[in-house]
Order: C-alpha cells, then structure tokens, then sequence
C-alpha cells in the first residue's frame, strides 16, 4: 500500500511536503520472517508468538515511515496506532513534525499584565508564525500601555468592545485602506470572536490584541511587522504627547491664539461649567464634551484647491491635548481653553495655508456649534479664513 501525504509544515503559510507512505506485501513478509527468533525450531514457522508479532508490528512501522523524517520510537508508536484504530498516518506525522523554536517571554521584562494577555492569545494560524513571533511580542508589549488605553476608552463602561466600538475606533484611527475595507475587518472581528471560543459578542482586551496583529498581517502580510509597528505607532497616546509637545508650546506663545480663545470665552465658560460640574474637569468629561460635539472622528473634506484630505481629531489627540495642558490632572477654564486649541490645532494641520490662529478659531467655531469641518474649510473655495 502506498499513500501520499502532506507534511505538516513547521511555518505557518509554508508549503506542505508531500510524503511517501508505503508498506509493500514484501515488507511486511520480512517482517514476518524476521520477527522469529527461532525458539521453536524452524525459523520460517507459520506461526508467531505474541512478542514476535509485536516485533513484526514495529517493523512496518519502520519501513512504512522510513521517509517521514520520524525516529524510530515515533514510526512504531505511529503504526500501533494505526492497527488500534486510535490514530491515523496524517495525524502521526503531524506529531513528529519537528516544531519551530518559540519565543520564551519569561525574561523579557515586559509588564506582567501584557505577559498574562499574550499567554491567551492564539496567533497560530498567522502566516510565518512563529518566526516573527519576538518581534510582535516587542511591538504589542511596548505600546501595551497605550493600546490598553485605546480599548477601555472604545469599550466604555463594558468589560469588552462591541462590533460597533471597534468600527468607530477603526474609522476614527483611519485603519481601513483602499483594499482591505471595513467591511472586511467587521469579517476579522468576527473570525477572532469565534476562533477564541468566547461565544460572545464582543472582544476581551487579549482579543483585541490578537485582532490587532492579524488585521496588520492581513493587510500586508509580506510586512506584518514592520505593519504592526506602523499601525501601533497611530494608536499611541505616549507617541502623540511626544508629537504635541512643541504644538503645545507654540501656541501657549502665540498671542493671536489667546485672543482668539478670550473671544469665545462667552461660549466656552458655559459649556466648561456644564460639562465639568463646577469642579477640575476629568479627562473622561473633556472627551465626552468633544463626542457631544462630533469632533472626535475622522473627516473627508475638500481641501483649498479641491484636492480630498482629512480633518481628524482621533482619541488619541485629544487624551494627549488633556494630559499636556493639565499637567495630568484636571482642567481648569483656562487649561480648557488651551486643550481645545491643541485639538484644533491638530485637527486642521493637514490643510494648508492656515495659521495656528485660524486653525484653533475654526475649531473654536466646530465647539460653538456654528461651523462644521467641511462649512470651515470652505469646501476648497478659498485658501485663507
């Protein structure tokens, strides 16, 4: 009998060797014949004792797994499983097939907390895996700080993000492209649900982590590191206080700036005095306050000249806008001004011809309700405001 069968590969992704099984009539009369240590006179007898068929029974397995690469411990354990019936030639294969060496985060010296979400995660099925796999336990575990962030802001009030909180944050963070669309990672959010097992209806923290690696490897998988790397960096809040920093600065030094905020104080001690109750107010309050404005999201809008490009205030932005006019801890009336100068000075640094000045009174404007992004920009028909 001969069989062909594929070899399971040590790489995720790599081709599968084909492998010759054969067991030929000829061999297992050898076996047979030379399973007979001649106890009983004729060493070509008929008959076998028990031990001598046990003997023969491993000698099939030895020729008839010569090729799959299989020590001869595993090539008899392999055909006593076939004669039970309790195993088959693929499945003996696949537990001989050498394993690829995996990465040992023991003394990595990442938080603890990351340590416990990677153990959960099932990257397997990613192509090249694990040979990548140091290199993504690096990327994730670095920005675990940041990404954790992200998710307990998307996620809200619940233990996990629903389909619907996971689409704002990939819209608002730009995550579909051209070719790997929205609709397709709604498709991913469902795969990593079920391949968990969680029967639920929402992604747990290590989920949202394994999501994050498969949707970078699916949408170059010829780069899935270097486009994790480069997803994650737009995810990061450490990454946009280190970006605003200087932003932060120039405007806090631009005395057209503070006039333009002292010109809204009208609208803008009302709306602090509401949202932040009469005391210091929290981060949560100043981004609830910029959701009930509809400026945390990513905008399409025609620049001056009539080219397409974005007007985006992510969460990131924004937590970043707090944390570097409050000093970390709350706002006070002024700082409130401050941060949503910040903000708008991000959200409008894409289109040109704008002073810091003009970018912050737009976004001053988008606050007071007046103006949105496309009414500020002036769907491209002029260059200065």
């Amino acid at each position: 009998m001969q069989k062909n069968v594929k070899a399971k590969p040590k790489v995720t992704g790599d081709d599968a060797g084909s492998v010759e099984l054969s067991l030929a009539s000829l061999d297992v009369e050898a076996a047979f014949t030379l399973c007979q240590d001649g106890g009983h006179g004729d060493a070509a007898n008929e008959t076998i004792e028990f031990d001598e068929f046990l003997i023969a029974l491993g000698m099939c397995g030895c020729f008839k797994y010569s090729e799959g690469g299989m020590s001869i411990p595993q090539r008899v354990e392999a055909i006593i499983g076939e004669f039970l019936g309790k195993s088959s030639a693929e499945a003996a294969l696949e537990a001989s097939a050498p394993k690829a060496e995996r990465y040992d985060p023991s003394g990595s010296g990442a938080p603890p907390a990351f340590i416990a979400e990677w153990k959960k995660m099932d990257l397997q099925y990613v192509k090249g895996f694990p040979t990548w796999e140091a290199d993504v336990f690096a990327a994730l575990a670095e920005a675990f700080g940041d990404l954790n962030a992200i998710f307990t802001y998307y996620a809200g009030d619940s233990p996990g993000m629903q389909q619907a909180e996971l689409v704002d944050l990939a819209l608002d963070n730009n995550l579909p492209t051209k070719k790997y669309t929205i609709t397709m990672i709604i498709d991913l959010f469902e795969q990593v649900n079920k391949e968990s097992g969680a029967g639920d209806a929402d992604l747990e923290l290590f989920e949202f982590l394994q999501f994050l690696v498969l949707l970078a490897f699916s949408r170059n998988a010829g780069a899935g590191v270097d486009e994790l790397k480069t997803m994650l960096l737009g995810l990061r809040r450490s990454v946009k206080i280190e970006e605003l920093t200087p932003v932060a600065a120039e405007l806090q030094a631009d005395e057209a700036v503070g006039a333009a905020i002292a010109a809204m104080q009208g609208v803008l001690e009302p709306a602090f005095t509401k949202a932040a109750g009469g005391v210091a107010m929290s981060e949560r309050s100043f981004l609830q306050f910029l959701e009930g404005c509809k400026l945390v999201r990513s905008v399409i809008v025609t620049m001056p000249g009539g080219a397409e490009g974005h007007a985006d205030l992510t969460w990131q932005d924004a937590s970043a806008a707090f944390q570097l006019c409050g000093g970390g801890s709350g706002l006070s009336g002024e700082t409130f001004g401050r941060a949503l100068a910040v903000c708008g000075a991000t959200k409008y640094r894409d289109v040109p011809g704008l002073s810091m000045e003009q970018r912050v009174t737009g976004f001053l404007e988008n606050v007071a309700g007046r103006k949105d992004e496309h009414d500020f920009i002036g769907a491209g028909k002029h260059t200065s405001f």
